[in-house]
């Protein structure tokens, strides 16, 4: 999601009532998203290299720290997502 998309976003959340935390938290998880889907490419492309992955893991955990709801928190770590998304591109192909 980029910025105007965020920033829009967060207007319509706020029009309708919806907590400032669930809102920063649904944009953080879209570039946490958008993080994996590039790691993927990456990793499918056959262009990851240690560097890189500890870039896209430290990139993804920043966001991750700043997630409001623990519960996302525990359960949204890299790894996790990681064996998510891996399963997901290899049933696409």
């Amino acid at each position: 999601m980029n910025r105007v998309n965020a920033a829009h976003h967060w207007d319509a959340a706020v029009a309708v009532g919806k907590p400032q935390v669930v809102v920063n938290d649904d944009v953080l998880l879209d570039e946490m998203r958008d993080i994996m889907k590039h790691y993927i490419a990456e990793y499918r492309e056959k262009r990851l290299t240690a560097a890189n992955r500890q870039h896209f893991h430290r990139e993804f955990e920043k966001l991750r720290d700043q997630l409001a709801d623990p519960l996302l928190k525990e359960y949204s770590s890299f790894e996790f997502m990681e064996k998510l998304y891996l399963q997901e591109s290899s049933l696409e192909s």
